[in-house]
């Protein structure tokens, strides 16, 4: 009996011993081969990530926006209507007795500059404004004699343009882009009006 009492208590300390000795190997282990962290991207890296995609599609837009009106302006002095906005009255044509505020919607353009086009254009005969019958602080947009005259110019610089712009499209790819750019540019325009922003450029006049 004493025999296997010294053999359990021989045991015992052995085992003490041995979990003591295991500790002592994970623990100079863990010291040795530190565990490796995840690596997380940084914020500087995802501010770069951002700052790429806002800088791709700034110049892209930036880049279409600037050709358009190049384009357009192009197109208006091979048809004789240098400094003229083809956009703008093509939108009033097709809009007869529109309000300001609604073509400013349309076309997107800031107000204070449409304010200084529309002047222009009925300084040169080819609009009038109307006081709103049931606003008077607004103002309607009809179009003169002269300005129809100019109908058939401004259609073809309107097909001309679609034909560029649709160059080596499928009509499906036409349909998206146009989807995605509307729904890209209702978004901005909400966000800078609820903020009370106004993109402004004297780039809209010609």
């Amino acid at each position: 009996m004493k025999d296997t009492k010294k053999k359990t208590i021989a045991g015992s300390i052995r085992n003490v011993f041995q979990s003591r000795k295991d500790k002592g190997i994970e623990e100079r282990h863990r010291r040795e081969n530190p565990p490796k962290e995840e690596k997380s991207p940084s914020a500087g890296s995802e501010k770069e990530i951002d700052s790429d995609v806002v800088l791709n599609m700034y110049s892209t837009v930036s880049t279409f926006y600037r050709q358009t009106l190049v384009f357009l302006h192009r197109q208006a002095i091979e048809e004789g209507l240098d400094g003229i906005n083809p956009l703008m009255l093509m939108t009033i044509l097709r809009n007869e007795g529109i309000g300001q505020d609604e073509l400013a919607k349309k076309i997107r353009f800031d107000k204070g500059a449409m304010a200084r086009t529309i002047r222009q254009l009925v300084e040169k005969g080819y609009l009038i404004r109307v006081r709103d019958p049931e606003d008077g602080r607004k103002y309607n947009l009809h179009t003169t004699e002269k300005c129809k005259e100019l109908t058939p110019a401004l259609e073809k610089i309107a097909l001309q343009y679609e034909k560029v712009i649709h160059g080596n499209m499928t009509t499906e790819q036409v349909l998206v882009m146009r989807s995605l750019m509307e729904k890209a540019s209702e978004n901005l325009f909400r966000s800078n009006k609820e903020h009370h922003y106004a993109a402004e450029s004297e780039s809209h006049e010609y």
